[in-house]
Order: C-alpha cells, then structure tokens, then sequence
C-alpha cells in the first residue's frame, strides 16, 4: 500500500511540472457588423478581483495568458464604435467573436441582449447576471435585486439567508469589514445600475474570508475604464403605518490610477406591528389572550461610507474602506400589550382580570469600521498575494422602560416597574491573507490563514421603581464580558483533470478560544481545535451538461447574542432569555447541482446539525412562561430545488421561476421534548416586463410562497408575499414605484409544538403592506479628458487607471 500511494503521489506530479510549461492562451476576435476584423481596439478582460488588457492585432485579435476566470467580463473600446461591455464564457473554446457597431447619429433607441442566461453555473458558484435585466431594474438599489436572487431570504428586513445560512457579503471579490447594519445600509444605497452580478456561494471553498458554514454573495461591480465624475441623489418615501422618508447622495470617479466612491445616507424608518397570543392549560382550563402592539417610528439612521482604490502600477493594488453609521431613538419608541386572564377556556368568557405592559425604549447607537486591502500579481500572473485587515467599533446605549399592571377585581397589583439599561461595546478585529501560485495551467495552490480578535462587554444595570424613584437592584444587574479568539489556517487546491473534471480540495483547521463571564464568575470557557473539510467535484460532460458535487463539515457555535443572559419581559410572568450555556453544535451539508443547458438548475442539498440550537419554550408554575434558547439533539434540512428562466416576445418578458420541497425535522434530547418533521413546498417567481423600449417603461412582478412547514418546535401556517412595482426613466432620472402585499397576506400564523397538556399560539402581523415611491437623479456625469503627450502604451495604461 506505501509503495501504491509513493508512485501515485510521484506520478501526480510529474503530470503538474511537465505541464506547468503549458501556457493556456485566451483569444478574443473583435469584428464589424460585416465579419471584417478591427485592429487597434482596447480590449479589457477583468473577473471579480483583477484585469487584464489588449489591443487588437491586424487580424483583430487580442491575447490574454493564464486567465484566473472561465467566466468573465469584457470591455471593449475603440473610437467612431459603441462601447460594449458584457459578459462571455470560455467553457469548451479558446477564441471567441465579438462585433462592434459604429457611434450613428441617427441610431435610434436600440437595445443589444446578450444571448446569455441570466442564471449560470460556475464550479462553485451559481451566477445571477443583472446586467442582463439593466433595461428591468432602473431605479433599484443593490439590496433590491438581493430579494430578487434565488434560494435568497431576507428576515426582519435585515438578515440575509441562503438555504438556512447566514451569509457574508463581498464587493469585487474583497470581503466588506463593517457590522451588518451599516453593510445593509450600504447596500439599500448603492443603485442597481452599478452592478454586473451576483456570485452566489452556498458552500465556499477553505480560501474564502469566512467562518465555517457560512455562505457568500460575491456583488461585482461595473469597473469603469475612462477617468469621469459621476455623481447622483436619490429620495425615497415608504409609507406603511407611517411615512419613512430617506436620502442620499452618491459620488464616484476616476482619475488615473485613483477610484473612489462615497455614500452618505439619513434615514428615518419605522413600523407598527400587531401580535397576538393565545395560551391554554388543558389541566387548569386557565386561559390568556394577549394583544401586543410595537410601534417603531422614530427610529432615525445617518450614514457615510467611503471606498478608495489606488493601482500602484499594473501588478498592485491598495483599497481603502471606512464607514461610520449613527442612529437614535427620539422620542422613546412604544411597545404596548394587553391581557385578559380567563377562568375557563370559552373565549366568550367574561375575563376574571385584565391587564397591560408598557415597554418605552430609548436607543443611541454607533458603528465605525475601517478596512484595508492589498493585493498584488508576481511572476506573470502566476503568484498572487491578498491581505486584508479591519477594525470594528460599536457601542449601544438602550434605557428601557418597562411596567405591567393587572387588575384583579377591585384591586390593582403592580408585579413589575422597572429600568433595564444595557451598555454594550465591540471591539473586533480581523485579519486574513492568502497566497495563491498556479503550478500550471492546470493547478493552482493557496495557502494562508483569518485572525478574529473580537470582545463584548454588556452592563445591564436594573433598577426597580420605589415610590417616586427608580433604585438600582444589584440582583439582578450584571456584566457580562465575552472574549472571542479565532485562528484559521487554511490550504486549497484546485485542478482540472482532462477537459471534464475540475475539483477543489482544501481543509480549513480551526482553532477556537471563547470564554464568557458573568460578573467575574465564568460561564464559558470553550477551546477547542477542528478540521474544516471541503471538497467540491465539477463534471462537464458538455457545455449543455455540468454536474457540480460539494461537501463540508465544521464546527458551529453561537454568538455573543445568543449567549448574553439579556431578559425581555412581556408581562409580569412571560419573558425572552438567552442562554450563557449553549453548546457549540457539529454540522455536515451535502449539496449536488446539475446544470442542463445553462438555463435550468437542479439542486439536491442535505444538511445534518448535531446539538443545534434554538429556541424552546418552559412552561413554569403559576401560568410562568420563558421562552430561552436550548440545544437539541440534532436538525436536519433536505430540499430539492429547481431554478430556472424564460423569455417571451423577444425578451419584453422575462421569468425566472424556482421551486423546492424541503423536510425540516427536530429531535430533542433530555429534558427537551422534540420529535417533529415536516414537508413543506417553497417558490419563488420573479416575473419582468419591458412595457415600452422607446418610452422606458417597465414593469416587475414578484410573488413568495412558503407552506406549512416546521422551523425548531413551531408548526407555521402557510404564508405568502407579493410585490408590485413600475418603472419609468427619461434622461437623467429613474423614478420606482413598488407596492408590497396589497392584499394584507404576509401574515404569520405559529403554534408551540409540545406533548405537555398546554396550547400556545401566535399570530404576527408585520407592518409589510406598504408603497414606496423613489427617484433617483443623476445630477453629474463628466468625463475627463487628459491631453498629454505620450506613447501607445502610456495611453493604454491611462484609460486603465494603470
């Protein structure tokens, strides 16, 4: 067996230096309308991160060595011709033709679609092109088109999930260092029109910024060749129950070898949403019916992010990224429940008591983040060096005032006044760099490592209502201190055997130390070392035929939200806890994609986590009710998808359907009473329509639906949600109009699954029926024209930013 497994490794490599002489050459043939080749013509070939470039030869070809993408984005410029930028694929072909069309005066409106599916696959990524749908998405924003992506969820208008992962947002191939309010701030900020495509990532491979189990969105922007000044405002109005107004302003240019873009943003936003509770106790024949009303409506956001990039020369580049996010709460926002306590459980019962709880919160908030990144291009292309450093600083101070009274028959009792003020600070600092070195044509190796350095204190001060004064009770207050190291190196692999099979091997190794304090006494003190597998296999039979294979398998654990013992009492005998004492749990996913025709994606995915965590609700003495985190035996989530797009009357109509079943199941363990499994049915279709071409009138129709379906120990009705929105433009502005669940159906239906002989459900009716009107201006659009003696290549360089 040694002697087997020396000549295997002895005749690998034999293979990877005796092509490592091989130079795969890209070339790409630019043409006139009538076939003629056009010499002279800059050609630009960029994937997410680096560009390469070329002028046309007598043939009209351009060259380009050891391409790091199959799939690319080229820019083609040439004077007296229309600029074209679009994306191609190099999969099965080396030499590729593209036609330039003369600058007419009298051309009217034309519009040129790429032949190219909006949604491709790509080893291990899956590629939604927007640029495709640039004539369908004027006037959106970037946070937009993420609800639009599929397999993509939003929840709570903030957190972005992909088949049940959290995920982690890149910019151009770099990896965006700020806290997730402010990235989302960002991205509802930055136009649709600046963006190429999304590179979605459900299972990353080990030389991605990321830690174990978490996805990623690759946002590639367009990278603009000529030095200019642009500049553009947008206003928007979002009224639901109340009007949410905000603005911003955006500037970007370029200027030689400097690039720059600068958002600054203010935001009032705001909501009321209504739930409802009914409880039971089958034994006692005890019944509660609750109302709770939380209006947030003074809930204000100011904002700047700056983006600079330098190309120090043509192998190097220095980015630099700082954002600063405030927001504050003024007047305090509201929170208001009311109770009736029933003797029996006919809900036509006079109730025995009532009851209320008065919750005001007071909030100021701040995130800084600074980012820096370096990346540089040795030896031809062949040896490629990335170092990326960030600082997170976040604070928050939150006073909340909360008080429940019941009535109970003549006499009134007061359980509960009190003051919860929580300061909180983050500091986080991260680090990561990766070398990368093809051995060949073939084979590329990387290797490096991510440094997190993270801590969070908490100070929870209480104080309880005394007459006429709110007095400090230093049994209930606490601070909680949560230390987080991470180190995790890594080392990855990817080759191409034949033209055929491509693989990506690499183990991630992680080294954990975590502890957390509770007023100096530890909690937790968890150290801990795991290997990080991944591998993924890529079959291409043919161009129309791909089959993709992925597997990871790591170490999962919560957070510092998830394990700080904050409290948040709904009544004088209900409240919401965390839990100091989670596990860290252990997860294995499986996913397999079949690509037919670049146009229609199967995806089978399969996902065990051992120990999960989640919430669980305790049923107490005397009616207490806690709802707290707890760890389960296991989860499990399978689901078969498709994903899919279709035009019609020659593309005036695009649709891009997906649909899936899923099984979500539980399993408790000990104390924790779980054993539910269910099937569920999810689709998503997202429908365009080019209602006039001359007049720029357009239109989208988006519909979601999910049914009845498991998620931890609730049983959740079915649900659906639809969105409406119209787009007009004439020359510099954009105006959007959407409408979102006219019909008042994002309405979420739970109940508490249990074997215990009580009945508890919920009704959560979010404040998601609104219409939001948003114009967008663009108010400056110069380019700059440099005169200056110089060479052919000095002038290449120049338009490059080099």
């Amino acid at each position: 067996m040694k002697s087997w497994c020396i000549l295997l490794f002895f005749l690998f490599f034999s293979y990877v230096f005796s092509s490592s002489a091989q130079q795969s050459r890209y070339k790409i043939r630019i043409q006139d309308s009538s076939h003629v080749p056009i010499p002279g013509v800059l050609v630009a070939l960029d994937d997410s991160v680096h560009t390469q470039w070329a002028t046309t030869d007598s043939s009209g070809l351009a060259y380009f060595d050891d391409p790091s993408c199959q799939t690319c984005a080229v820019h083609c410029r040439m004077l007296g011709y229309r600029e074209l930028d679009t994306m191609i694929h190099f999969r099965g072909s080396k030499v590729l033709n593209l036609i330039l069309y003369p600058v007419s005066r009298n051309l009217k409106l034309v519009e040129i679609r790429s032949s190219r599916p909006l949604i491709t696959s790509s080893h291990e990524k899956i590629i939604v092109n927007w640029e495709q749908l640039s004539a369908f998405t004027k006037g959106e924003t970037v946070w937009d088109l993420l609800k639009q992506t599929p397999l993509v969820h939003i929840e709570g208008d903030e957190h972005i999930d992909l088949l049940h992962k959290s995920v982690i947002i890149y910019l151009n191939g770099k990896k965006q260092l700020m806290p997730l309010t402010a990235l989302v701030s960002l991205l509802k900020n930055t136009p649709a029109n600046k963006i190429i495509k999304f590179e979605v990532i459900p299972i990353p491979t080990a030389d991605y910024d990321v830690s174990p189990g978490q996805a990623v969105i690759n946002i590639v922007l367009k990278k603009e060749l000529t030095d200019h000044l642009d500049g553009q405002t947008m206003l928007t109005a979002l009224q639901n129950s109340y009007m949410n107004p905000s603005c911003n302003l955006q500037l970007s240019g370029k200027l030689g070898k400097f690039s720059f873009i600068q958002t600054d943003f203010l935001q009032l936003s705001g909501g009321r949403d209504v739930f409802t509770e009914d409880y039971d106790e089958k034994l006692t024949t005890y019944h509660t019916r609750e109302k709770e009303i939380r209006s947030r409506k003074n809930t204000k956001f100011a904002g700047t992010n700056w983006y600079l990039n330098a190309d120090i020369d043509t192998q190097q580049q220095v980015s630099f990224n700082f954002s600063y996010v405030y927001n504050w709460v003024a007047p305090a926002n509201q929170e208001d429940a009311n109770f009736y306590y029933y003797s029996g459980n006919d809900p036509k019962d006079t109730p025995d008591s009532t009851g209320y709880t008065h919750t005001a919160s007071n909030e100021k908030s701040g995130n800084l983040s600074l980012a820096l990144n370096y990346s540089s291009s040795l030896m031809h292309g062949r040896l490629g060096l990335d170092v990326n450093a960030g600082l997170i600083q976040y604070y928050d101070n939150t006073d909340q005032y909360t008080t429940n009274v019941v009535n109970k028959l003549t006499q009134v009792d007061t359980p509960l006044h009190i003051l919860q003020s929580v300061r909180q600070r983050v500091r986080n600092t991260s680090i990561f760099v990766k070398g990368k070195y093809k051995l060949s044509p073939q084979f590329t190796i990387s290797s490096g490592a991510s440094i997190y350095l993270t801590g969070n204190d908490n100070n929870l001060i209480w104080c309880t209502y005394m007459t006429d004064a709110y007095v400090m009770d230093p049994n209930q207050s606490y601070l909680y201190r949560y230390t987080e190291h991470l180190f995790l190196p890594f080392l990855n692999l990817d080759g191409q055997i034949g033209k055929k099979f491509s693989f990506t091997v690499g183990p991630k190794y992680q080294f954990e130390d975590v502890s957390g304090k509770l007023n100096g006494n530890s909690t937790l003190n968890r150290k801990s070392r795991n290997l990080v597998p991944t591998v993924i296999l890529d079959f291409n039979w043919n161009e129309n035929n791909q089959l993709n294979y992925s597997l990871t398998s790591f170490i999962n654990r919560p957070d510092f939200w998830e394990l700080s013992p904050l409290r948040n009492y709904f009544s004088s005998n209900q409240y919401v806890d965390n839990n100091p004492y989670l596990r860290s749990s252990n997860n294995l996913t499986h996913m397999l994609r079949y690509t037919f025709y670049q146009k229609h994606q199967f995806i089978l995915s399969y996902s065990n986590n051992k120990h999960d965590w989640g919430q669980y609700v305790i049923f107490k003495p005397n009616h207490g009710i806690n709802l707290t985190r707890v760890n389960f035996a296991y989860t499990q989530n399978m689901g078969l998808y498709y994903l899919s797009q279709f035009s019609f009357l020659n593309h005036h109509i695009q649709i891009n359907p997906a649909i899936g079943v899923e099984q979500n199941r539980t399993k408790g363990q000990d104390t924790i009473l779980a054993n539910y499994a269910r099937w569920d049915i999810v689709a998503q279709c997202h429908s365009y329509f080019l209602i006039s071409a001359s007049h720029q009138w357009s239109a989208e129709l988006n519909i979601g639906y999910r049914s009845r379906s498991v998620s931890g120990i609730y049983d959740v009705d079915d649900i659906l949600s639809a969105d409406l929105s119209i787009k007009k433009s004439f020359k510099r502005w954009n105006v959007y109009l959407q409408i979102t669940d006219p019909l008042k159906v994002n309405t979420l239906h739970t109940q508490v699954l249990t074997p215990l002989l009580y009945n508890m459900r919920f009704t959560s009716n979010y404040d998601s029926r609104y219409v939001l009107l948003r114009v967008n201006y663009m108010f400056w659009n110069h380019q700059i024209h440099v005169d200056k003696k110089s060479s052919v290549i000095d002038e290449i360089n120049n338009r490059l930013g080099h």
